[in-house]
């Protein structure tokens, strides 16, 4: 972490901390015991829903499943909610992350004054209502202010990664009390397509491992900003971005004819590379 993050994170929990406290304080004023106004000043009467598809599902059928979790206003003290699809709140700092098979329902609650039950209990109430609905994964609460706890495994062999992680979190879900949103990011990997170079046949027609990255790095994802064609304009530019059509991208056919740059001329990938399909990745790891 640098100095810069650690600030930025220190300011943070400065600054809830002092929000807390004054809300804390408010309820001290009305009269109510210290543990009492400490437990209602963290009602804040919303909550936030955060859904997971499985990777690959496309935005429609993650909406389909969002509109059906919007369900959930008929649990009771459940005034509205609002749905963002292809949004996902990444916790505590209130930022949100981007992707077709997320979304977040901000679920809105009458008000602490109006009701005789707790938010947590509330919650729990919308997590037994949410696991009626298949194909996604529900989280709830911001993860912020303490709430959220992670355990992080990692290992060489993914096989046994995945069964470690399966283990622990069916332990944690048979033993531990007081606790909810219990997931584990082995059951979401997602599908990749892996190219291992040889090198030996790679150096025969004088493909470079330079040459080998940049031809897939350009046929994937485009080149770097840098070096891309730009579109001139009156008042900007406009970058010209070309790469395989999405769907040629998932075709391990269509990416083995990528050519590379050798020695006398371009050279198709299939002739110094193998692609194959996987789930895990280099690094396996599991949180």
């Amino acid at each position: 972490m640098t100095l810069l993050a650690l600030s930025l994170v220190v300011g943070i929990l400065v600054d809830d901390a002092i929000v807390e406290v004054e809300n804390i304080e408010r309820h001290l004023r009305m009269g109510k015991t210290a543990y009492k106004a400490a437990d209602e000043a963290s009602d804040e009467s919303q909550t936030r829903v955060t859904l997971t598809a499985e990777p690959g599902t496309t935005i429609e059928r993650t909406d389909a499943s969002a509109m059906a979790a919007a369900a959930i206003k008929g649990v009771e003290h459940v005034t509205s909610t609002f749905v963002a699809t292809g949004t996902a709140s990444t916790g505590g700092m209130g930022g949100t992350s981007e992707a077709v098979n997320t979304a977040t329902l901000v679920v809105n609650l009458t008000p602490i004054d109006d009701r005789n039950v707790k938010q947590s209990e509330i919650e729990a109430d919308l997590r037994r209502a949410l696991a009626a609905i298949p194909g996604v994964r529900g989280e709830i609460g911001s993860g912020g202010n303490g709430t959220q706890l992670q355990v992080a495994l990692a290992g060489d062999d993914s096989a046994v990664l995945e069964d470690a992680a399966a283990r622990l979190e069916t332990q944690m879900r048979s033993n531990l009390t007081g606790v909810g949103n219990i997931t584990s990011s082995a059951t979401m990997q997602s599908p990749e397509i892996v190219i291992t170079p040889d090198l030996a046949r790679a150096a025969s027609p004088g493909v470079t491992a330079r040459a080998i990255s940049d031809a897939i790095r350009i046929a994937t994802a485009g080149a770097y900003d840098t070096a891309l064609s730009k579109l001139n304009l009156p008042q900007r530019q406009v970058a010209i971005r070309v790469m395989l059509d999405e769907r040629n991208r998932e075709m391990l056919d269509q990416i083995a004819l990528i050519p590379g740059a050798g020695a006398n001329g371009k050279v198709a990938l299939d002739a110094w590379a193998r692609p194959r399909l996987s789930s895990t990745g280099w690094t396996p790891s599991a949180t």
